[in-house]
């Protein structure tokens, strides 16, 4: 979680300052939840079996379970927060196409 908080403090800190352009910003957020679906798919995986270990130790919820659904509930608040950006997409697209070809 600590990795995960790591990666967010990133994402905050390149969402902020002077003549950002919101079709990279809407880029950067879009990363950064197919991140957080791949973290959350590793972890059901048993990608990472540190977690398993610590829960065989502890004798509790296997840590992976605790850890995915916390990753699923950050998931569901940046799509909750970023709403405005989903409708916005075709029009973001369309803008990235044009700069492109500028």
């Amino acid at each position: 979680m600590v990795d995960i908080t790591k990666h967010l403090s990133d994402l905050n800190l390149q969402l902020q300052g002077k003549d950002q352009i919101i079709t990279n910003m809407f880029d950067q957020v879009n990363a950064f939840k197919g991140k957080l679906i791949l973290w959350k798919k590793q972890l059901k995986d048993n990608y990472f079996p540190i977690c398993n270990m610590e829960s065989l130790n502890l004798g509790k919820m296997t840590s992976y379970e605790k850890y995915a659904e916390k990753i699923l509930s950050l998931r569901n608040e940046f799509e909750t927060k970023f709403k405005d950006f989903k409708s916005l997409q075709d029009k973001f697209s369309l803008f990235s196409l044009i700069s492109r070809l500028i």
